[in-house]
């Protein structure tokens, strides 16, 4: 059985980490996830689903996505680390 913590915990990097790719993309004047679609090359659904939490992003996706917001280093490490 799952402690509150095991439950927890995912949820709140899962929040952490939007956050993070939120205000990365209003620093580069993006207000959507379409937006961040268009510039990583990828469809809004692919976007939509590793906000959910329901796919993780995966390296490529990463590099892709730090190339469309530019990232601060302090916020790649909360991103990777959590």
């Amino acid at each position: 059985m799952k402690s509150a913590r095991d439950i927890v915990r995912p949820a709140k990097l899962l929040e952490t980490r939007n956050r993070i790719i939120r205000v990365a993309m209003s620093r580069e004047g993006m207000r959507s996830q379409r937006d961040l679609g268009e510039q990583m090359g990828v469809e809004e659904g692919v976007i939509s689903g590793r906000f959910r939490g329901r796919v993780k992003w995966d390296i490529d996706e990463l590099r892709k996505l730090d190339r469309a917001v530019h990232f601060q280093d302090e916020e790649l490490l909360k991103l990777i680390r959590g």
